[in-house]
C-alpha cells in the first residue's frame, strides 16, 4: 500500500515538472528573420489566380510579455486571366509568434492587395509556420501547398 502512495506521488511529480518544462519551452524568447523564394507546383490557386511562386521576407521576435511582433511582407507570382503576370502582395503584422522544436509559428492580420484594380483587403488573418527550410502559409481561408526554399534562408532562434 504504502509502495503504491510513493508510486503516484512519483508519477504526480514527473507530470508536474513535465508539464511545467511544457509551458518554460512555450513562453522563451524567439525570433525568427529571413527573406527568400521558392516556387509552387502546378496548379496552386490563390483566389482563382494561378500562382507559381513566392517571395517573402520576415522578421519577428517574442516581446517580454510573450507576445509576437514584427512584420512580413508576401508575394505571390500569379498569371492573370489575360496570361499577363499578376503580383499579389500580403504584408502583415506579426502579434503572435512561438518557437518550440526548431519550428516557428507566425500570426497576425494584413492587407491583401490582389494586384488588380480592385481595392486592398484589410484585417486579413495569416498563419505561417516554417522550420527554416519549408514555408507553410495560410491566408485567410486559403492554406498555401508547403513550399521548400529554393533562395533564401530563414533563422529560427
Amino acid at each position: 500500500m504504502r509502495a503504491s502512495r510513493w508510486t503516484g506521488v512519483m508519477v504526480a511529480l514527473a507530470l508536474a515538472g513535465w508539464l511545467t518544462s511544457a509551458a518554460v519551452v512555450a513562453k522563451r524568447p524567439g525570433e525568427v528573420a529571413g527573406a527568400g523564394a521558392a516556387p509552387f507546383g502546378a496548379g496552386t490557386t490563390f483566389n482563382l489566380v494561378p500562382v507559381h511562386g513566392l517571395q517573402f521576407g520576415v522578421g519577428a521576435a517574442i516581446a517580454v510579455n510573450g507576445l509576437g511582433t514584427g512584420d512580413l511582407h508576401v508575394t505571390l507570382l500569379g498569371t492573370s486571366v489575360l496570361n499577363e503576370a499578376q503580383v499579389i502582395t500580403f504584408d502583415g503584422n506579426v502579434s503572435g509568434l512561438s518557437v518550440i522544436r526548431g519550428v516557428a509559428t507566425l500570426s497576425g492580420t494584413g492587407i491583401l492587395d490582389m494586384g488588380g484594380a480592385g481595392a486592398a483587403i484589410i484585417g486579413v488573418p495569416y498563419t505561417l509556420t516554417t522550420t527554416g527550410n519549408t514555408v507553410l502559409l495560410v491566408l485567410g481561408t486559403t492554406t498555401l501547398p508547403q513550399v521548400t526554399l529554393t533562395q533564401g534562408t530563414i533563422t529560427i532562434k
